[in-house]
This record gives C-alpha cells, structure tokens and sequence, in this order.
C-alpha cells in the first residue's frame, strides 16, 4: 500500500466535515495481531441446490421429473423451474414426446465435477484488527512493530478487549474475503468452519487520523483514515472511546500572526506579496523548504518530536546540507518534555557532520520560518506539531511573504538571538 501524501488527503478531505476546517494530519497506529486460520472449505458449487439434486438425480438413472419429485419431497412443478434452466444452460435434453430428460456431455461434465467437490484444510493469513475486533483485509507486509511505532512518534489507538484473539472472534464472511477470488483469482472457496487459529505476532498498522476544528469548540473532531478510506467502523470506534478528549488533545488558537509576527519600525512585509495562510498550510511549506531551498533554512520552533524529525527529514534534511544549504534551527525549549530523544540526536549528529548546520536552544527567538525567499510568521511549532504526550494543535493561521529583503531580515533576527550565550544540548 502506498499512503497518501499529505496534499493528496487535504485534497480529498478537507471538506469532509462540514462547517469544519482540516487543520492537522496526525500519524497513529491501529492494534493487529497477524495470525495463521486452519479453515475446512470447498470450491464454491456452480449450480444452485435445487438444479444440483435435479442433476445429480438424473445421472442416477431418473429420467423424468414425475420419479425425481418423491426422491425430493417435492411435487414436480416444484421442479420444473429447475429443470428449465438446466436445459437452458445445456447440462439436460428434454425429449417433447416422451417428456423424459438426459445429460448432455456438458451436464455430465457438470455432474463429475459435482462428484468431485470436497471439503479440504487450508491454512490462511489473516490480520485481526483489536481496534474494532474483526478480521481486516490488511497486507501483513504493511504492519509495524510497536517499537518502530512508538519511534516515529505515531499515537497508538487501544484494542478493544485485552484478551486473546480465539476461534469464536473470526467470522467466516470475513475470512471468505481472504480466500476468495479477490482480485486476480477466477474461482471462490466456500468456508464451511474455522478448524484452529495461531497468532503468529502482534503488530500496528500506520494510519492517518484528520483533525477539524470550528470556531469554538476547544477540541477536535477526528476522522480516521484506513489505506487511504474513511473508515467508519474505526470512526464509531473513536467516538466511543472519547474522541480527542480521550488523547488529550485540544486546540489552540493563537492572536492573529500579525500580532505575533517580527515586527520592525525598519522593516514590513510588503502587502502586496503577503498573503493569509491556513494552519494546514504550514507543514506543506516545511515539506517545499526541505525539497527546494537552494540558500538557506532558518526557523525556530517550540519543541523537537520524532514523528516529524524522522528518517524522511532527516534524509532530506541532509541532501539540502550537502547542496550548501544554510540551515539554522532554534529551540524555543530545553524541557525534555518537549524534545523526543531520537530527535535530538538526529539532528545534533548532523550538525557534528556539516558546518553549515546549526542547533541552538534559545528562548524569544522570532516565530517564522525562512526558506530563500520566502518567509512563513505564525506560532507555529515547526518540529513539533504533532506527537508527545501534550498534543495540543495550531488552529490559528500565518503570513506568507515572498520578499528577499524581509526574508533576510526575518532570518537575521532569528539567528541574532543565537550569537551569544546559547546551549547546544538537551538534557
């Protein structure tokens, strides 16, 4: 499965939720036990009940439906619908004079088949998910450990029940998902029980959960999203789990970032090449400064969380660094609270490698972000918007300018704030 990217779901669900603005994309996890079903079945028939016994009855010598009623318990128009689309389907003959009836070749191919059907063992992959209790059609090849989890900063939603996954909790309509035609297979498999179950390992699989907000409630609404689907099973599941108050999450809407934003008697951004941003806009223009930036990176930033400094910044981080990108980066916080380890040390081992790296902690540095040309003023929490045990989420909004003076006077006063008595460490 390949995950959307985080235009590709702003595109499809921004509107989701009427009356509410999409203003965060959180990473999660959902409980998964991969497990081995033992599973007794057999080929799907390719004749409905009463045109198999019909069939069948007529291979055994009973050549008219006046000696294949009593057999049946039936009286013989009962059988006469069947017997009708056998003809039609060219399995019987149907002789008008005599009123008997025959195989054809192909109706006794179809009957010799028939005879071959058996019940067989088969053992099947099969995901259970534990967020909402049922066997999922998920890619074993999909799942996480909960190590890697719990490294790239994901939420982990909780199982349903905390006991073990046992034959009674899988339903057969969802296994025969699983060993059906599917999407490449021509012939469908008939589960008829569950024979035993094996879990085999406990896994998580990444999801995505979409946060909205409207103009007065203090925490958000969530939307999970399932390989790249609303999931409404997942989403009753959220709600009676308490929703976002149930992750401690809650909004914060700051002042205007005209308020907040670097402010000089010298220096304005210009109006006419400042423009309004929304609070999802914010992570999209880190994503462009890590893809594109050709001169410099400056930004300073509240706290440090493993779910965005992660293998994929870091690998971009580091192509822009050796691009001689200059990248300055201030901490508004020592609290370790704030600061994910696994952060921390990706980026202070990159500054160790490349000179034109800096991470500096400093308090009442500028709120912005500076990337060439382009400068982004809000309170936005660059590294750390979302993770961490507090998650609280920007639903304010920024300016955007594009001026190369402002931009130069954005990022100078950024760093000026690191040229003397700074700490480069995090304990």
């Amino acid at each position: 499965m390949i995950p959307l990217s985080d235009e590709d779901i702003r595109a499809r669900f921004s509107n989701a939720r009427p009356g509410r603005v999409l203003i965060a994309i959180e990473h999660a996890a959902l409980p998964v036990t991969a497990m081995r079903v033992l599973v007794s079945a057999q080929e799907e028939k390719p004749l409905p009940l009463l045109e198999e016994f019909t069939l069948r009855s007529v291979q055994v010598g009973l050549g008219n439906l006046a000696a294949i009623a009593p057999i049946l318990g039936l009286d013989r128009e009962s059988l006469a619908d069947a017997a009708a689309s056998l003809v039609l389907s060219g399995n019987l003959a149907y002789s008008d004079e005599s009123g008997d009836i025959d195989l054809t070749s192909r109706g006794r191919l179809t009957a010799a088949e028939m005879v071959g059907l058996a019940p067989v063992e088969l053992e099947i992959p099969a995901c259970f998910d534990r967020a909402i209790w049922r066997v999922a059609e998920y890619v074993e090849r999909d799942l996480i450990s909960r190590h890697d989890a719990v490294e790239r900063g994901m939420l982990l939603l909780p199982a349903l029940r905390t006991q073990h996954v046992e034959r009674r909790d899988l339903r057969l309509a969802d296994l025969e998902h699983l060993v059906g035609t599917g999407r490449a297979r021509s012939r469908r498999m008939q589960l008829l029980s569950v024979i035993r179950t094996r879990a085999t390992k406990h896994r998580y699989l990444p999801i995505r959960l979409l946060l909205y907000a409207d103009e007065v409630s203090a925490r958000p609404e969530l939307l999970a999203l399932v390989e790249g689907e609303e999931s409404f099973s997942h989403n009753d599941r959220l709600d009676e789990a308490g929703g976002a108050t149930a992750f401690n999450m809650s909004l914060r809407r700051d002042a205007p970032a005209s308020m907040r934003a670097v402010r000089s008697p010298e220096v304005s951004p210009p109006a006419e090449s400042t423009t309004v941003i929304s609070a999802l806009d914010h992570p999209l223009h880190l994503a462009d400064a890590l893809l594109k930036a050709e001169r410099r990176i400056v930004l300073s930033t509240g706290s440090l969380r493993r779910s965005i400094v992660g293998k994929q910044f870091t690998t971009l981080l580091e192509q822009r660094l050796r691009d001689d990108v200059l990248v300055h980066v201030a901490l508004h916080t020592s609290d370790p609270a704030f600061v994910d380890r696994p952060a921390w040390d990706e980026l202070t081992a990159l500054a160790k490698r490349f000179a034109n790296l800096r991470v500096v902690e400093k308090r009442n540095a500028p709120r912005a972000l500076v990337y060439d040309n382009t400068t982004v003023r809000s309170s936005f929490d660059w590294l750390g918007y979302r993770g961490g045990r507090e998650r609280t989420y920007f639903a304010g909004g920024g300016e955007l300018t594009h001026d190369s003076e402002f931009a130069d006077y954005v990022s100078e006063s950024i760093m000026r704030y690191s040229s003397s008595n700074h700490e480069e460490g995090c304990s």
